[in-house]
This record gives structure tokens, sequence and C-alpha cells, in this order.
């Protein structure tokens, strides 16, 4: 799994606005930390889903 965190808007939006995300490759990453993203990931996606639809 790759995950990608970028950053929108606040006081540092035009410093971030040309930078690429920031990106987790879980290949590259111990067992214990992509067991814990995964987690994350997994607990964030429907979290994120319900905002959406309010």
């Amino acid at each position: 799994m790759r995950v990608a965190s970028a950053t929108h808007g606040g006081p540092a939006a035009p410093v971030r606005a040309g930078l690429p995300p920031d990106v987790v490759d879980t290949d590259a990453l111990p067992e214990g930390a992509t067991a814990e993203l995964s987690r994350l990931v997994a607990a964030a996606v429907p979290a994120a889903s319900a905002a959406a639809n309010t």
C-alpha cells in the first residue's frame, strides 16, 4: 500500500502549493508500522466519508 498525505490551506498554503505530497510505501516499513498504518487508514476512510456526506 502507498499512502500520500498533502496539506491544503492555512498560512503555509502558498509555500506548499507546488510541493508534491508526502508518500509512504508500506513495503519499506517494519511489519508493526505497516499494521498500524493500515489500521489508521481503515479507521480514517469511514470518517472521511461521513464528513463528506454532511
